[in-house]
C-alpha cells in the first residue's frame, strides 16, 4: 500500500507560496487493526515513513520504538534523549 504526500516547507514557500512537493510513499508493515492511525514522520536528509498504527509514537507498540518528537536522542529518533546510548544526553529536537 502507498500514499501520495503533497507538502510545503519554509524554503519550498520562500521560492514559491504555491509550490508544493511531492512523494509516492509505501506504508510501513503492519498487522490488522480495527481503529487507528496513520502517522507520516518527516527525517532528515529528506527521509519520509508512513506507519499505520493503533500506537502512537512513544508507546512500547509503535513501529521501531519511535519516541514522541520532543523527547527521542536527536541523531537515532529511537532512544530517549536520557538513554545511555544517546550521545548527547539532554539535548532535545528542536520543533
Amino acid at each position: 500500500m502507498t500514499v501520495t504526500l503533497r507538502w510545503q516547507d519554509d524554503t519550498l514557500y520562500k521560492k514559491d507560496p504555491d509550490a508544493m512537493a511531492s512523494r509516492v510513499v509505501s506504508v510501513g508493515k503492519h498487522e490488522h487493526f480495527s481503529d487507528g492511525f496513520l502517522w507520516v514522520l518527516f527525517f532528515p536528509n529528506d527521509r519520509i515513513k508512513v506507519y499505520a498504527s493503533q500506537w502512537m509514537p512513544g508507546f512500547p507498540g509503535f513501529p521501531e520504538g519511535l519516541q514522541t518528537p520532543d523527547s527521542p536522542c536527536p541523531e537515532h529518533f529511537t532512544p530517549l534523549s536520557d538513554d545511555p546510548r544517546c550521545s548527547q544526553p539532554g539535548k532535545r529536537i528542536k520543533l
